[in-house]
């Protein structure tokens, strides 16, 4: 059976290796989030593209979150073992507990608590980014006022166009003989009587 003293160092050194992964993935979730939005270089441009902006700057906004958090635990950690050393030089035995009632103390594993879901919430916004930088970005439509391409064009069939009415042909006429030679056919209304010339 492990003693208070030995589940007390066992405690702190679990806790202390879990806050320096949280540490480190806080800063990778930073420096990720940091390069899509400064990408300027295909292929991570058009990744970055089609996750937009909103999702790394909340993702950055986490991490920084998380490190804060990390950094006011530590303080607030500092502040509860130095009030115990205070009790602790003033006892017969050198020896006191942590008041667990005490705000520094209360505030010590609340934002250790709190750093560890900000790092869950962290979590599924990179599982999120992952989806779009890996989806196939729709095709844009076409705007309103460009033309179909020809594979679409529709081709234009007249239902009733009328043809307009050629001219009459003009009159062919064989020319009479008159004393072995031949007259020319009248075309129109002679200058007597708009009669033809005979």
């Amino acid at each position: 059976m492990a003693s208070l003293a030995d589940i007390l160092a066992r405690q702190k050194d679990v806790t202390g290796q879990l806050s320096t992964q949280t540490r480190t993935l806080a800063l990778g979730f930073l420096a990720f989030a940091w390069a899509l939005l400064t990408a300027n270089a295909d292929p991570l441009k058009t990744m970055a593209a089609n996750a937009g902006q909103m999702l790394p700057m909340v993702l950055a906004a986490v991490s920084v979150l998380v490190l804060v958090c990390d950094w006011f635990q530590y303080y607030f950690g500092a502040e509860v073992a130095k009030a115990t050393a205070a009790v602790a030089e003033n006892a017969v035995r050198h020896e006191a507990t942590f008041d667990q009632t005490s705000l520094n103390y209360r505030l010590q594993w609340g934002l250790y608590y709190l750093k560890l879901a900000l790092l869950a919430v962290g979590f599924a916004l990179l599982l999120i980014i992952f989806v779009h930088l890996f989806r196939t970005p729709a095709k844009s439509s076409a705007p309103s006022g460009a033309s179909p391409p020809p594979s679409a064009a529709v081709a234009c069939v007249p239902v009733c166009c009328p043809q307009p009415i050629p001219p009459p042909p003009a009159p062919v006429c064989k020319p009479k003989k008159s004393g072995g030679k031949h007259r020319p056919c009248a075309s129109g209304p002679s200058d007597k009587g708009g009669r033809p010339g005979s």
